[in-house]
């Protein structure tokens, strides 16, 4: 009975690491997409080169972070002091 547990264990334990990589995975395809669609709507010079470009949809891609962040704190200090 202990090696069937011990089998069980091993078998979730690499199951959860396939399934945090592909969540890891995930969430770097949508931040590349956040990233891409901020630059939708910025209008760019024609001669930047990639690695430029690439800050830009950083910059960009913190923007977002920082708003989201904004708000999560403005929510909770809502909920912490009422009016």
């Amino acid at each position: 009975m202990g090696s069937i547990a011990n089998d069980l264990i091993a078998a979730l334990y690499s199951a959860a690491n396939v399934l945090q990589k592909h969540h890891e995975s995930s969430l770097e395809q949508l931040q590349e997409l956040m990233a891409n669609l901020g630059l939708l709507q910025v209008d760019l010079p024609k001669d930047l080169d990639q690695a430029e470009t690439d800050f830009v949809k950083h910059l960009i891609l913190l923007q977002a972070i920082k708003a989201t962040l904004w708000n999560q704190l403005q929510r909770v200090h809502d909920e912490l002091n009422p009016i």
